[in-house]
């Protein structure tokens, strides 16, 4: 019942101050003889409303989304050597997947590989990596869009440009250089 005491409090409160500030008063120019329950109401919805707040466990299905996308991260599972090979994999099984099996696929690897590893270190690895995160973006959204050529086409760039990183420049080391530029095709292909 903790869990669920401040809402229920909180909630339970506000409904009965509002029926009972909803009765207008018999004489004009008096107050309602329902003021003391609306009162009573919002006596109870404010400390209802604070120990709802203090609650640190989500409500009614949330999920926090750092729950949603922890996955492998730097040093457990291989980093970006890891996001690389799962998009390698799924590369090779391209021909024999559906658009739907694919989109799911991808949505795996952004969340167990690409978000992590992207908030942890978000500047790290500089425009490569940025640039291999737009593209399986762009993957996933043309897999859901049901543009298999499209699709293949990102996911072909993504793996390029992720690729390209060398070792010494990954999210784990933290150590981008200035020489560290985006490789691949331009982020908009069909601007000259």
């Amino acid at each position: 019942m903790s869990k669920y005491g401040g809402p229920v409090l909180c909630l339970s409160g506000i409904l009965l101050a509002l029926t009972a500030a909803a009765k207008p008063p018999l004489v004009a120019g008096q107050w309602p003889d329902t003021l003391p329950y609306a009162l009573g109401g919002l006596a109870l919805a404010l400390p209802g409303l604070f120990w709802w707040r203090r609650s640190a466990t989500p409500l009614w299905g949330e999920t926090g989304q750092a729950e949603e996308e922890s996955g492998p991260v730097a040093g457990e599972g291989g980093g970006l050597e890891g996001c690389v090979a799962a998009l390698q994999a799924l590369e090779e099984r391209l021909p024999s997947l559906t658009l739907p099996e694919i989109a799911d696929r991808l949505e795996e690897i952004n969340t167990a590989w690409v978000v992590p590893l992207s908030r942890r270190h978000p500047s790290a690895p500089g425009p490569r990596f940025a640039q291999g995160e737009l593209w399986i973006n762009r993957a996933r959204s043309a897999a859901g869009d049901r543009h298999l050529a499209e699709t293949r086409r990102a996911l072909r760039w993504a793996l390029e440009s992720l690729a390209a990183i060398p070792p010494a420049v990954t999210p784990v080391t933290g150590t981008a250089s200035r020489t560290d530029r985006a490789v691949g095709p331009p982020v908009n292909p069909s601007c000259p």
